[in-house]
């Protein structure tokens, strides 16, 4: 391949007129007027290796060169919890110094710099970019779907290019950490590279401290219920080798952090609070209207229920809460939704002291000398305690047991005033539960280290 491009490079520089070679001789500022990019790009490529490395000779190295990175972003967006990935459009822009390119001493050109629309026609050497974290990844330019973003290189008098292009990756944030949801930060990593050589041959950093500013991500970005904010911007990252044998790479390294601020999340506890003040007015509402108060209590807990399902959704399958991982807003709606379903519980308690209260009326009213059940001032049926036995026939272990059993039925009676504790208790207890639940945010899990990379 090395002779074909040595052949190709000698037919172009054939192709300059004798009438320039004779000026360049005599003039060499005028000759240089006249030559065309291509014609000096051919001058250079003369006895060019694209195969070898700037800084490369054929047995070893003289010193390592130095990747300089730009990313300058469009949109960062799609956002995914559940697969913990989101999309970047962003400008890619790689400078790196090439001394072979250098005609700033040769008289090809006044030019400060040559332009040319694309790498791969140049025939010589470029980086080949690596994002380890993205799982695809698209770059202007070349052929194919990317080629109507374009790319531009371009070369300067001393060597220096500069290779622009556009890019659209989708990046992989293995750092997500949900425990605070939906007060969380989140931060990802990316780290961008050069395949094919260790950090000893070639090193890769942010292009200038002016430039890494607005590298990456922008100061105040938003992207739907997220603000992505710049974090840190480190150059020549050594990664350790996995594998024996493997030359590890030199990488730039961009970390951002993404602040939650969701309106769906605020309205869904508000909701869960509402829910429960729904519950709360069925104490007011008379035990005789069963199917009002089933209803509302029963209602109020699915749709806390339901709430609940909707946060599971929006994140990846969690381990047990046994081992640990736990998410704010899913202990926060499932207390809620255990405070509506005790609601729905204590009806059935009332209903049960009603009952008995009913029984009981009957059998006093049958006993003779007996207390007949009065009814209070607030509707609720009220009896005095009285002592209804078991039959006179029965032995009288039997008639010890049901004198027991009947003592403790009676007493279930004050199930039927349930009603008026709850409407005291129940508020307290709820507003105790929520003032926790809001002083422990900070208690949950979350990535304390900020980034997480695989670089060390």
């Amino acid at each position: 391949p090395a002779a074909l491009g040595h052949s190709r490079v000698r037919t172009h520089t054939m192709r300059v007129p004798p009438l320039l070679l004779l000026l360049s001789f005599f003039s060499p500022g005028l000759a240089a007027a006249f030559l065309t990019q291509s014609a000096v790009l051919s001058e250079l490529l003369v006895e060019y290796d694209a195969t070898m490395r700037p800084s490369q000779t054929e047995c070893s190295a003289t010193s390592a060169d130095h990747i300089q990175v730009q990313i300058v972003t469009d949109a960062l967006h799609s956002i995914d919890q559940v697969s913990k990935s989101y999309a970047l459009d962003a400008l890619l822009l790689l400078v790196w110094s090439d001394p072979r390119l250098d005609y700033s001493t040769r008289n090809l050109s006044c030019a400060d710099a040559l332009t040319f629309e694309s790498m791969d026609v140049l025939g010589i050497w470029s980086p080949k970019v690596s994002v380890p974290q993205a799982r695809s990844i698209s770059l202007g330019g070349g052929s194919g779907k990317m080629a109507a973003d374009g790319e531009s290189v371009e070369i300067g008098a001393d060597g220096t290019v500069r290779w622009l292009r556009r890019m659209h990756a989708l990046i992989h944030c293995n750092s997500f950490s949900f425990g605070r949801v939906p007060f969380d930060t989140q931060y990802c990593q990316m780290d961008v590279g050069v395949l094919g050589y260790s950090y000893e041959e070639l090193t890769v950093g942010w292009l200038t401290q002016e430039a890494a500013a607005n590298a990456g991500v922008e100061a105040s970005l938003r992207s739907g219920e997220w603000i992505a904010t710049l974090e840190s911007l480190r150059s020549d990252v050594r990664v350790p080798a996995p594998l024996s044998g493997y030359r590890p790479p030199s990488l730039a390294a961009l970390c951002f952090s993404l602040e939650r601020s969701s309106h769906g999340a605020d309205f869904t506890i508000l909701v869960a609070v509402l829910l429960v003040i729904a519950s709360y007015s069925g104490f007011y509402i008379s035990p005789a209207a069963a199917p009002a108060r089933i209803a509302l209590a029963f209602l109020c807990f699915l749709m806390v229920l339901n709430n609940l399902n909707s946060v599971y959704s929006k994140l990846p399958p969690l381990v047990r809460f046994s081992d640990g991982e736990r998410v704010w807003i899913s202990d926060f709606l499932t207390g809620t939704m255990i405070f509506n379903f005790l609601a729905l519980i204590e009806f059935a308690a009332v209903n049960l002291g009603l009952r008995l209260v009913a029984e009981q009326r009957a059998a006093t009213s049958t006993k003779e000398g007996g207390q007949h059940a009065r009814i209070t001032e607030d509707g609720h049926a009220r009896v005095d305690e009285v002592e209804v036995g078991p039959p006179a026939s029965a032995t009288r272990a039997r008639r010890a047991a049901l004198f027991v059993v009947h003592r403790a039925k009676w007493r279930l009676t004050a199930l039927s005033q349930l009603d008026v504790a709850m409407r005291v208790v129940f508020p307290i207890t709820y507003g105790i539960f929520c003032t926790v639940m809001f002083s422990l945010v900070d208690q949950y899990g979350t990535n304390e280290n900020g980034c997480v990379t695989i670089a060390n």
